[in-house]
């Protein structure tokens, strides 16, 4: 999602209640990773629209460890927690198959050299999904960092995109590169 304003956090939670409905077999829960401030208010939301949902909020200094945080993460439909929090636990994390990991203000994560970007990549997925209304901050390799956890590979190494696209697109406002890069990302 790529703009701001247009209702993100229903639209996602409509889609996990839409892809949940009807089915027998065994989904992992989606977790969803979001800046400290809200992760509660993802809790209150699923609750609010979507409350057939099983919600679990892994958060704060009294949250669930171990084999019990296993046990109710696996019967959950969403587990919510931080950017903090999925860092620090991320062997933890990494010990469930998610069937979705879905990343709230996903420019949180923009640096591929942080520990934060590193722990997001080796929480296993099926599928994940980026949700941010500034996919671009500063420069294009926060998108392609953006980018390079939902989709792997999709913009090529970190190397190959600053070639093919920043540089081209920073530098000398290479409309053809640009073209390109729309064409691989935009909706």
């Amino acid at each position: 999602a790529d703009d701001m304003g247009l209702g993100k956090t229903v639209q996602a939670i409509a889609t996990i209640v839409s892809e949940r409905e009807g089915r027998d077999d065994d989904v992992g829960p989606t977790l969803v990773v979001s800046p400290m401030s809200v992760a509660q208010q993802w809790a209150r939301e699923i609750a609010r629209f979507a409350p057939g949902l099983r919600v679990h909020l892994h958060h704060g200094p009294s949250r669930l460890a171990g084999d019990a945080f296993l046990e109710v993460a696996r019967r959950s439909d969403v587990v919510v927690t931080s950017y903090d929090v999925a860092t620090r636990d991320v062997e933890l994390l990494s010990r469930i198959e998610w069937d979705r990991l879905l990343l709230d203000e996903a420019q949180d994560a923009k640096n591929p050299r942080t520990k934060r970007h590193r722990a997001l990549r080796r929480i296993p997925r099926r599928r994940a999904l980026a949700l941010t209304g500034t996919p671009i901050e500063n420069r294009l390799g926060e998108l392609w960092a953006i980018m390079d956890l939902v989709n792997p590979g999709l913009l090529g190494s970190r190397e190959a995109f600053e070639r093919s696209f920043a540089r081209p697109i920073e530098a000398r406002r290479d409309a053809q590169a640009l073209e390109r890069l729309r064409s691989l990302v935009g909706p």
